[in-house]
Order: structure tokens, then C-alpha cells, then sequence
């Protein structure tokens, strides 16, 4: 009886036009979300968690080649909501990523483009992991080691890159900020949105408390970056992605930062405009992981 029906219902589909399938679509797909608006924000979060989990376990068990597809589906339809300005960001991080293992010295632009791009391809986190994160000069070579060579000058060139050892004048420098803190009131923070540790020994506006309703529209998430949210499983947008989800309204936040969206810790700059230059925050492109 149950096969007869679905063959039925199989059958009426495939006789439907196209307008009448896409209006179809379309009426079904409101009911839906009229369905999920309709439920309490505890049984919305419980369906979330179920559908995640089943997800992720149905992702699990696809093969390797199914999985290799999958991912190459979701990054075409990644790709179909950037805009002309991050399609051609896009292309130039393939082009760099492609000559990188190549290249013998890196001029000024390369490291520069790595220094704002690099988290977004793997080949150029890593050579800006290697090649820009420390000194070359610090580096010491096999031959360097040699029992004939003589070693004061690899000493004299590493000691005088780390510079002097930590003295007197540091460990004042500590005490005395020590000292001027109030035992009973000293706090520890971190901004979610810049993930910069915050000391309440910087004075009033070291630690901002703002309510996620009063924080700067530039902390909203644009129409094209929701989108490409919707491309993701959800799972990887819960682990993975550096947003929070508030009443649908989605915020470019660190959620392991935020502990009650009535009181949201952020540093001075990032409580005015998380998008002021040179600031390393979440909505300027920064991800933390």
C-alpha cells in the first residue's frame, strides 16, 4: 500500500510544471519556516541539535570520493555568493598559493598580501608560519653546529636578536602594576570580538560591557555573508565558524567569549567600530578558530 502510494505521489510530481514545482516549493517552504517561527526557542535549539547530530553522522559514513565531491559542491556554491571584489580576492589567493613553494625570497607586496590573507588557504598559512612569523636570522644552520666552526659569531648574531634577558627594571615595572591594582576588584578579560586580553589595571574603558542590541551595526553579518552560511553543515558553523546566533540575527563574535549577550566584554577600539584599521577583529576578517 505504501510503495503504491509513493509511486503515486512520484508519479503526480513528475507530471507537474515547472512553475507549478517551484510554487510548490515555494508554499512548502513557508509553511515550514512559519512551523519553526511558531516553536519556543528551547524546541528550536533541541531540533538544531537533532538535525546537526544526524547530519553529521550521515556525513561520516559517506565514502572519501562522495566526501571529496560534497566539498567541491559546497565551494562552487560558496563561490556563486561572493561578490566581483572577493571572486577576484579569490583568484589572486589561488594564483599566490600556486607559485608559493616555488619562490626563493618573498618581496614586500607577497608578504603583505600574506599578512591579510593567510588564514584563508592553507599553503599560505603556512609560509607565512614559517617565512614571517619569525626572524630568519634566528635560525640555526647544520653546519653552524660544527665542532671547527667557530661559534661566537652564530652566538653574538642570535643573542643579539633576542636582545637583553628580562632585569631589574622589568620585574619593578611588574611589582608596581601589582601593586596598583585592587585585589578585591582585579579582572581578566577578553574581547570577543578581537580576542585581545583585557586587564582592568588600564583604567575605566580597559574592559567595555555593551548589550548585544547596542553594539555597532558593524557587527552584523552581511546579506552575502548569511548566505554562505546556509552553504556550510551545520555542525561547521557551530564548531567552527566565529559567529553568534541571537534571535536569527547573527553577529561577527567569538561565542566561547560570550557568556550572556547582556553584558558582551570588548576592548575600547572594538565597542566604537570593530572595523577601524589595523584592528584585528572577527568582522575585519580575522578568524581566531
Amino acid at each position: 500500500m505504501l510503495c503504491n502510494n509513493a509511486a503515486a505521489q512520484k508519479k503526480h510530481r513528475e507530471s507537474l510544471s515547472p512553475d507549478d514545482k517551484v510554487r510548490i516549493l515555494m508554499n512548502d517552504a513557508a509553511a515550514h519556516k512559519k512551523q519553526r517561527e511558531s516553536l519556543s526557542p528551547e524546541q528550536q535549539s533541541q531540533i538544531k541539535s537533532i538535525n546537526t547530530a544526524a547530519h553529521k553522522k550521515q556525513y561520516e559514513l559517506l565514502p572519501p570520493e562522495k566526501k571529496a565531491r560534497l566539498m567541491e559542491t559546497k565551494t562552487e556554491q560558496r563561490h556563486e555568493h561572493l561578490t566581483e571584489e572577493e571572486k577576484k580576492i579569490t583568484a589572486q589567493i589561488r594564483s599566490v598559493a600556486a607559485t608559493l613553494y616555488e619562490k626563493v625570497d618573498l618581496d614586500k607586496p607577497t608578504v603583505e598580501f600574506l599578512r591579510e590573507h593567510f588564514y584563508k588557504d592553507p599553503t599560505l598559512a603556512l609560509a607565512y608560519y614559517y617565512c614571517c612569523s619569525t626572524d630568519p636570522r634566528m635560525a640555526i644552520f647544520n653546519d653552524e653546529l660544527q665542532p671547527e666552526v667557530d661559534g661566537s659569531v652564530t652566538w653574538n648574531r642570535i643573542s643579539n636578536l633576542i636582545g637583553s634577558p628580562i632585569g631589574q627594571e622589568e620585574a619593578m615595572l611588574c611589582q608596581e602594576t601589582f601593586n596598583n591594582l585592587d585585589q578585591s576588584h582585579a579582572r581578566i578579560a577578553a574581547c570577543a570580538s578581537c580576542c585581545e586580553c583585557l586587564l582592568s589595571a588600564d583604567g575605566k574603558q580597559g574592559i567595555v560591557e555593551m548589550k548585544i542590541g547596542d553594539l555597532p551595526s558593524e557587527f552584523l553579518l552581511t546579506d552575502s555573508q548569511k548566505e554562505r552560511l546556509t552553504t556550510l553543515p551545520q555542525y561547521i558553523v557551530e564548531n567552527h565558524i566565529q559567529v553568534v546566533n541571537h534571535n536569527g540575527t547573527y553577529y561577527h563574535l567569538n561565542p566561547d567569549l560570550v557568556f550572556d549577550v547582556n553584558q558582551i566584554v570588548l576592548c575600547r577600539v572594538c565597542a566604537e567600530n570593530p572595523m577601524t584599521k589595523d584592528q584585528e577583529s572577527i568582522a575585519a576578517g580575522n578568524d581566531y578558530g
